[in-house]
């Protein structure tokens, strides 16, 4: 029986989808709905409240309106004259910004993308003790980062607070995209459902008043949710032709007009059974109509966007329920006020509120749907993308969880026949309203982190109560059931619906709704003929309501059997890369970096057709296109593995291969191909050009006589491509092709080779398809195999959604729908590898020339050379980074800038990710990325993975307990936090003594205690700190230091009490030259000054860390001055999978921290969340290019020193 309804289902779901191609992509779209939080206070490593930040319960409150909060301010008791001024400062910055050349886009097509791609966020809160006044409107807000206070003396760098304000400005605003307008949308979805609602009570009566009994009522009303299915197929199919909209506004004026002759007829005296059965039946039609195209709605209002889907259907369900709880109530009051359910005044509501939801839907905004393109085949791309097995089950679910139809019958029947009280059926109706509330709000907390299976389960648990509901005779019962199956209902329908959407393809969106709504509907008309067969076999109310129970009960076990075979996340195609779609025309809006097919930044374009169709020619012909517009592309084609094609060869000269052997040798050439020469391409960034694909296989091996189910299995794991072109001519038309060709000799292919004279090998009995023996003519034999190839090339363009291609018509006019179609997939093309980046090898390549000693002796370090190779291609990665991944769509804050291994840092303050030289205000993501490329180079086991998933949770868990929890102290990683200070290490003075490594370094470069350059700038940082530091300390020692990573103008300088007796320890100060790194368009310093910058991150990220740290000026550039604590202890040894985890972890926490405190625009933590959900695995298939691309790099870098001589002595021991 289960099969029999699942074929049915599946039949009615595939004929009723008019074609869809591959699916369109779908383009960034701004989130909505993110409660905004006021910034926390900052919370030392050590646990105790940093003194820069009020800690009180109004700066933790939540608030409807994001205020803006000002930039830090770096105040100090008094300017210092050696400062830079803000207006030099600004000046400078506005001098270094005009002379980088703004960024050119790199044809018409990317400036149109890059132009549209400029981000705009709006956002707006929504809250349930609002539910009636709609959407608050958009408060503005101004960038910002957290304020800092002034900190203590011996540890702010000193600007005045007078000029503060001047001197760090708020941070400038970014253009946002514009969140859709939900008003129109909500207020009528909840009058829709007052009046929908509202009717379920009053129809249910008027037909039991004039029928006189149960079972005519549940017939009629059978007939209404077979007419609502109906209008759910057609509404479908009208939505994806007219738009949702437009459909929605001429069904609910329809639906208004057939109900607004009832209070007339019914005030003429002259209402009758005739007239508000056709009235039912009008308005049942249409309201099928009008569910279909509202359901559409938010797919087109969030283009496909998960979590804003998930937002806006959250949103709706709860407007909708509020609407589900008013219907019935005010039915209820008009009918027990106004004399009855015939009284005229009652049945003006349901048309009155219909023209209010017209007035209402108007307003919704108009948004650009996807469409297929013109040639996409006939075929369902839908049933192509959503695996049609999960499809025919979540089709079984929505059948199932559609018993709500029964929330006007049978409320209407216990309250008449049981409680004897008619308007008993409003408030158990209304009951329904209420659990679906609460429903609503259980999915909207806790949708992202509860499984579909968890939902559906709980639906499944929900029908059981539904069926104990009645029997106990009670109201108090019976509203209580009522209540938590609806709450429970409504909570797995939106997690189904959800799931059905997502995989809904662009511009199709109804053509998936309406099967799962005409599934829903049709469970709702055989429910309610049930429950009419149930009163009409039955003598007492009683016994027909266990006949009921029965039936529900029965529906709540199948509910349950369904979850368990959905088994796999409902939106794990769309969750893994935050994307809904792969392929198709892309919007206006921008194109997304990766691929939501495999996740990787290049794209896999796969030719399919029959020997002659010309495929090979339009995938010549695309690959010149495409490289003479600067991508990089790379050509493959079948059978040509280096590792298996020689033998492929031999075994067909020796005609030695059966179905089974060849089918073998066809997927060992795919898996070959793909590990040596595909993936590596896609991840790298470039367009893969494929002729033929599994596909060939299917349809060849097929023919052979293969099992299907076999050949599946067989390609299972195969990468799908990101856009199939299907070459399709009639099977004459392409056998006289290749007899052309191939002079008069049939099988000629451009799968197998030819000598030197022309004369077709021995391979080509394969490709007539003489060993299958359909004829003993080969001419024949040749015709009747690829008539049979061509049937299964068909089939699987149905299968698969193949874009289907025109090979009849002329080689021109093919090129042209070749071009149309495939350009229209990859979107802008900047995005991708850039040829002359391929032939230079990649970013990350520079001359070992221009590099001191040092550094080449660090980058030959046998196991820590490439992390240090990564540390000095911070620019160039930033650069990947935005080529990789959609950075206008991400939340900004002020960035650490390089959280890698090597920064973190053991003092006597406590462990932390610390040095802020690359700070900046930039997407989020950044820091994280940063922080994956350097665990994954300094693993001791390394693979092909980014991370191990153990340390990937370990940095989500940690990075997302930093965003919800700012006011707590970040987690120190254990691999630190219990070392303890050595013998060497408890003072300055013994550190001095031991020779310690800054000592050492500054001992081989000593310089007189009274250079110039070294007491100007004691002196610089001596009046950054008000003067508290000269007037008790001389300088004893100085020299120049280099670092590890680099000659930068480097002091040390050691400061000895001018009183011996006193007991103090000396001072160790390192005095850094600033970094000042480009303004770019995505990484910015929003502070006059790089001090500024730099110690605004401090403050965030590491707050009480280092004490006494301060600034000087030297001859106008800036330099940074910190003590160096003589517990320095950072990680040297390479790590092993317990160690990344914990790392992972704690740098997350206080990334998660920092960022939340520093957050831009008005974005909120559930934002930055929520965009992690959906992105992380972007993010980390971006991090796995990045990193291969990088250690690429690193060995050419070796190899071209080796060349050239330049190896330094002494290199490459690890310290």
């Amino acid at each position: 029986m289960i099969r029999i309804i699942r074929a049915g289902l599946a039949a009615l779901y595939l004929i009723s989808i008019p074609g869809a191609s591959a699916w369109a992509q779908v383009a960034r779209v701004a989130e909505i709905s993110a409660p905004v939080t006021a910034p926390a206070p900052a919370v030392s490593p050590l646990g105790a409240a940093a003194p820069n930040v009020a800690l009180t319960p109004a700066a933790l409150a939540p608030s409807l309106a994001p205020a803006p909060v000002p930039a830090p301010a770096l105040s100090a008791a008094a300017a210092q004259p050696a400062a830079p001024t803000a207006a030099s400062a600004a000046a400078a910055t506005a001098e270094a910004a005009a002379a980088v050349p703004a960024p050119a886009p790199e044809s018409t097509l990317a400036a149109a993308s890059l132009a549209a791609a400029t981000p705009s966020a709006t956002r707006a809160s929504f809250s349930a003790a609002r539910l009636f006044d709609g959407l608050r409107r958009r408060a503005g807000s101004e960038p910002s980062v957290p304020a800092v206070a002034g900190r203590e003396a011996v540890s702010a760098p000193r600007l005045s607070a007078a000029s503060s304000a001047a001197e760090a400005p708020a941070l400038p605003p970014a253009p946002s995209p514009r969140a859709p307008r939900l008003r129109g949308y909500l207020s009528g979805a909840f009058l829709a459902q007052l009046a929908s609602n509202s009717q379920q009570v009053t129809m249910p009566l008027l037909f039991l008043k004039m029928t006189g009994a149960a079972a005519p009522t549940a017939y009629l009303l059978a007939l209404g949710s077979a007419l609502d299915a109906a209008g759910t197929l057609i509404g479908g199919r009208m939505t994806d032709r007219w738009g949702a909209k437009n459909v929605l506004i001429l069904s609910t004026i329809a639906r208004g007009a057939a109900v607004v002759s009832l209070p007339i007829l019914a005030a003429a005296g002259a209402l009758g059974l005739p007239v508000v059965v056709s009235a039912y039946v009008v308005e049942s039609l249409c309201r099928g109509l009008a569910d279909t195209a509202r359901s559409t709605l938010p797919v087109e209002l969030s283009s496909g966007h998960e979590g804003l889907l998930k937002t806006i259907l959250a949103k709706n369900q709860l407007f909708l329920e509020a609407g589900g709880v008013a219907g019935p109530f005010v039915a209820a009051a008009l009918i027990a006020g106004l004399g009855g359910v015939a009284a005229p005044a009652a049945l003006w509501l349901a048309p009155i509120v219909f023209a209010l939801v017209t007035a209402a839907y108007v307003g919704i905004p108009r948004v650009s749907r996807a469409v297929d393109a013109p040639d996409a085949p006939t075929a369902t791309g839908a049933a192509a993308k959503t695996d049609g097995g999960w499809m025919r089950w979540a089709l079984m679910a929505a059948a199932l969880l559609t018993v709500y139809p029964l929330k006007g019958l049978l409320p209407a029947v216990f309250a008449t026949q049981v409680l004897q009280s008619d308007a008993a059926a409003g408030w158990l109706t209304g009951m329904f309203g209420v659990g679906g509330l609460l429903g609503a709000l259980a999915y909207g907390r806790f949708g992202r982190s509860v499984t579909a299976r968890t939902w559906l389960t709980g639906g499944a648990l929900g029908t059981a109560a539904f069926a104990a509901a009645f029997l106990p005779g009670s109201f108090a019962a019976a509203a209580a059931a009522i209540m938590v199956f609806a709450a429970a209902n409504v909570a797995a329908r939106l997690a189904l619906s959800a799931a059905i959407q997502m995989r809904a393809p662009p511009g199709r969106s109804g053509a998936a709704m309406g099967p799962a709504r005409f599934a829903a509907n049709i469970s709702g008309l055989g429910i309610r003929l049930l429950a009419g067969l149930a009163f009409s076999a039955a003598f007492l109310p009683s016994q027909s309501f266990r006949l009921v129970a029965a039936g529900l009960g029965v529906a709540a076990l199948l509910l349950a059997f369904v979850a368990r075979r959905l088994t796999a996340p409902l939106t794990a195609s769309a969750r893994r890369l935050g994307l809904a779609a792969a392929l198709g025309v892309l919007p206006a809006t921008g194109a997304p970096r990766l691929s939501a097919v495999h996740g990787l930044p290049g794209r896999l374009i796969v030719v399919e057709g029959l020997d002659g169709s010309g495929k090979s020619t339009q995938m010549e012909r695309l690959k010149e296109e495409l490289e003479a517009r600067g991508v990089d592309v790379v050509a493959t084609s079948w059978n040509s593995s280096d590792l298996v094609s020689d033998a492929v060869k031999k075994a067909k000269k020796a005609r030695a291969l059966d179905a089974r052997t060849f089918a073998l040798l066809n997927a060992a050439d795919l898996a070959d191909r793909l590990d040596k020469t595909i993936l590596p391409a896609l991840r790298a960034g470039s367009v893969v050009l494929a002729d033929r694909w599994y596909f060939t296989a299917l349809a060849r091996d097929r023919v052979r006589g293969n099992e299907p189910k076999w050949l599946d299995g067989l390609y299972a794991s195969a990468l799908k491509p990101d856009l199939t072109l299907y070459f399709r001519l009639p099977t004459a038309t392409a056998i006289e092709r290749v007899l052309a060709r191939a002079q008069g000799k049939p099988g000629l292919s451009e799968d197998f080779d030819e000598d030197a004279s022309g004369k077709v090998l021995g391979q080509n009995y394969y490709a007539v398809g003489r060993d299958q023996n359909f004829s003993s003519d080969d001419l024949e034999n040749f015709r009747q195999f690829q008539t049979r190839v061509a049937a299964q090339y068909d089939a699987q363009a149905r299968r698969f959604g193949f874009r289907m291609i025109d090979a009849a018509k002329d080689r021109d006019t093919v090129t042209a729908a070749t071009f149309q179609t495939a350009f229209g997939a990859l979107g802008t093309l900047s995005s991708f590898r850039r040829r002359d980046q391929a032939k230079s090898g990649n970013l990350f390549d520079k001359d070992p020339a221009g590099d001191a000693d040092n550094i080449r002796r660090n980058y030959m370090k046998e196991k820590r050379g490439a992390h240090f190779y990564f540390r000095n291609m911070l620019l160039p990665m930033q650069e990947r980074f935005v080529q990789l991944m959609n950075v206008s769509a991400m939340p900004r804050a002020l960035l650490h800038g390089s959280p890698h291994v090597d920064n973190y840092a053991k003092s006597s303050q406590g462990a932390a990710m610390v040095d802020f030289d690359r700070s900046r205000v930039g997407p989020y993501a950044w820091d994280l990325l940063r922080l994956m490329v350097s665990l994954s180079l300094r693993r001791k086991k390394s693979d092909e993975d980014l991370l191990d998933k153990s340390a990937l949770k370990q940095l989500r868990k940690g990075y997302r307990h930093g965003l919800r929890h700012p006011d707590r102290p970040f987690s120190e990683a254990r691999l630190l936090k219990d070392v303890e200070a050595g013998p060497h290490e408890e003072s300055v003075d013994a550190y001095l003594k031991a020779d310690g490594k800054w000592a050492a370094e500054m001992r081989e470069n000593p310089l007189p205690v009274d250079n110039p350059d070294v007491v100007a700038l004691v002196q610089g940082y001596d009046r950054s700190l008000g003067g508290a530091i000269l007037s008790d300390y001389r300088i004893e020692e100085a020299g120049r230091g280099q670092g590890s990573m680099g000659f930068r103008g480097l002091f040390l300088v050691v400061l000895a009490p001018r009183d011996e007796k006193s007991g103090r320890d000396r001072i160790l100060l390192n005095i850094k030259q600033v970094r000042a790194d480009p303004d770019t368009e995505w990484f910015k310093n929003p502070y006059a000054t790089q001090i500024q910058r730099m110690h605004a991150a401090a403050d965030v990220y590491a707050p009480g860390w280092a004490p006494g740290a301060g600034w000087a000026v030297l001859d106008g550039v800036e330099y940074d001055v910190r003590r160096i604590d003589p517990l320095n202890a950072k990680i040297k040894k390479m790590l092993n999978l317990e160690s990344q985890a914990d790392l992972a972890y704690a740098v997350g926490t206080q990334l998660g921290r920092a960022h939340r405190l520093t957050l831009q625009d008005g974005a909120t933590a559930e934002d930055v969340e929520r965009h992690l959900d959906e992105h992380f695995d972007a993010l980390v298939a971006a991090g796995v290019t990045i990193r291969d691309e990088l250690l690429a790099a690193h060995a050419r870098y070796l190899k071209k020193m080796a060349r050239a001589g330049l190896t330094p002595s002494g290199g490459g021991d690890e310290q």
